[in-house]
């Protein structure tokens, strides 16, 4: 058998701007730093010499727009690189790259009943290259696990996003929301995605009188 393991630092740098009473800028980056390495286990669970090993040092970029149309309206629209170690690998062993790619989003977040309830209405679009497939029946050499491999072709998702929030009362709130995904994968050959087309999502607290 096999074990990937992934060490991940980072560290963030963002700033906001004012550019007029009503729009705003966000800027920010992240850099990152993961090493990822592999080792093999025998039958007695003892740990082989490592087999794979795979480091990376990369910036992502954050971009942010925010436009109040009124006090309690606000258009937005965002931007960022995406970057996602791996652990799968190949029949050869070697771990499979970082998944690359860049996500686009857009729209408006309002707040009613004098800030009690607030709601978000959004649509995405997501780019992504070297997503982890299966590669059929064929396994890790020397380890017998399943084998992947990248698909270069990229996954492409494009959905809208629907969240309300409220207090029911100063002690109790609640939260729902609803995604629509629709993910486009160019590779036909691949094995078929398992991404849900909808979800529903549903919350609540509640914080009693003795806290």
């Amino acid at each position: 058998r096999g074990v990937t393991t992934t060490s991940n630092y980072g560290a963030y740098l963002a700033t906001r701007l004012e550019l007029t009473d009503q729009l705003k800028v966000i800027l920010g980056s992240r850099y990152s730093y993961y090493k990822t390495y592999a080792h093999d286990y025998d039958k007695d669970n003892l740990r082989s010499a490592r087999r794979a090993e795979l480091d990376k040092k990369v910036w992502t970029p954050y971009l942010g727009l925010t436009f109040d149309i009124t006090p309690n309206h606000t258009l937005y629209t965002s931007y960022t690189d995406v970057f996602k170690p791996q652990n799968q690998r190949d029949v050869s062993g070697n771990i499979i790259k970082p998944i690359r790619g860049a996500s686009y989003e857009a729209g408006i977040k309002s707040s009613w009943l004098d800030d009690k309830l607030s709601t978000t209405v959004a649509i995405f679009h997501a780019q992504q290259k070297n997503v982890a497939k299966a590669d059929d029946d064929n396994t890790v050499l020397d380890t017998g696990d399943q084998a992947y491999v990248a698909n270069a072709t990229g996954v492409k998702s494009t959905g809208i996003d629907l969240q309300v929030a409220g207090a029911l009362s100063s002690r109790w709130n609640v939260y729902a929301g609803y995604t629509y995904m629709n993910v486009v994968d160019p590779n036909a050959n691949g094995s078929p995605r398992e991404d849900p087309r909808h979800s529903v999502r549903l919350s609540t607290t509640y914080r009693p009188d003795i806290l």
